[in-house]
């Protein structure tokens, strides 16, 4: 029996041209063909049909790969031709945003250096309206230190409508001795200016809050005979005291006050109410020139004395001082001190009763036969 054929088409290389294996398989398939034609025994005839066969399937398969290896270089290239693309893309967003980066930054730079004029305009303009502040305060202040040295010449003329009128303004215009000195002119009243205990204590209150030493003294005597306020003894003695430390004359009367009774806790001390009666009189306070008068007068912790008695209600009486004026009346009814003068008594009780004294009025009724 004939030995089997085996395929005799090899298959190139890869690399190798594809015409000539078509040429060199064309040439196999035809010389087998003959074989078939020529062979006599059935089974050698399949055999080499078969072989065609798979020597056909090897050539298409090889043509296959050649197709699929040209594609493969299209692909290879084509991918190439993207990725040198996407570099160049890359490239070109890089130099964006460094460009991009770049005007960024000139921006954040120049947004920065027009902050920087910004916030040193701001300081500016602080720095212009703190100055501006200042001055105005400044120009308050010497508005209102001249009001209130002209309330107190119109004060001492004794013109104390327009005394208080110079003091109210100096007020308005957060003068702290304005406050003090108004006030203590309401708690007795003038001629000419009604007593107000209420505006007298809002009064002292504002200026206290002005840390004005004056005012806190005023205060304190508010809060010691309940002036327009709810009495208040321990408040009222700590402000008189501290007012009295720091100089003030109404502070040193009030203080004055409690250690010529012994009262709001502190011990009685007359000595020490004539040193405080002493020191706020020598600074004009009307209220402490009547105290200490009214301690010669009546000889209270002190040798009698009326020259200085008088002396000091006179003081007073200049101010319109209504418990003076009742004193210094009562001092010509007697003669003590002066000589006795009924009218001068008449008159000063007048000016007492005119603002509410009501022991002038009571005097009055008695020995001139005043009727209201």
């Amino acid at each position: 029996m004939p030995k089997r054929m085996r395929p005799v088409v090899k298959l190139e290389e890869e690399g190798q041209e594809a015409e000539g294996v078509q040429e060199e398989a064309g040439a196999v398939l035809a010389a087998q063909r003959r074989r078939v034609g020529e062979a006599g025994d059935a089974d050698d005839a399949q055999l080499l049909w078969l072989n065609m066969e798979l020597q056909a399937q090897a050539i298409q398969g090889v043509e296959r790969a050649r197709v699929l290896g040209e594609e493969l270089l299209q692909t290879k290239a084509r991918v190439a031709e993207l990725a040198a693309e996407k570099a160049k893309l890359a490239a070109e967003l890089k130099m964006r945003d460094e460009a991009l980066r770049s005007i960024t930054q000139s921006k954040d730079a120049v947004i920065q250096s027009k902050d920087a004029v910004l916030q040193a305009k701001d300081r500016l303009l602080q720095a212009k309206d703190s100055e501006l502040r200042l001055l105005h305060a400044d120009v308050a202040a010497a508005q209102g230190e001249a009001l209130f040295q002209e309330g107190r010449w119109l004060y001492g003329e004794q013109r104390f409508s327009e005394a208080a009128e110079r003091w109210g303004r100096a007020a308005l215009l957060r003068h702290g001795p304005s406050h003090a000195h108004m006030s203590a002119m309401l708690i007795y009243g003038r001629p000419g200016v009604a007593k107000d205990v209420k505006r007298a204590f809002e009064l002292a209150a504002a200026g206290a809050a002005l840390d004005c030493v004056h005012s806190k003294g005023v205060l304190s005597g508010c809060y010691m005979k309940g002036r327009g306020v709810v009495p208040d003894k321990a408040r009222g003695l700590a402000l008189g005291i501290e007012s009295a430390a720091a100089g003030s004359c109404f502070g040193q009367y009030v203080v004055g006050l409690c250690c010529r009774s012994g009262s709001c806790g502190v011990a009685q001390d007359e000595d020490e109410a004539v040193q405080l009666f002493s020191l706020a009189a020598a600074q004009g306070n009307a209220a402490a020139q009547t105290s200490l008068g009214k301690m010669l007068h009546v000889s209270q912790g002190v040798v009698q004395d009326y020259a200085e008695a008088v002396r000091l209600y006179r003081l007073a009486v200049a101010q319109g001082h209504p418990t003076a004026q009742y004193n210094l009346g009562y001092m010509f009814e007697h003669g003590q001190g002066v000589a006795q003068d009924y009218d001068e008594a008449e008159r000063l009780y007048s000016h007492a009763a005119a603002q509410g004294h009501a022991r002038a009025r009571e005097r009055l009724r008695r020995l001139f036969g005043w009727w209201e």
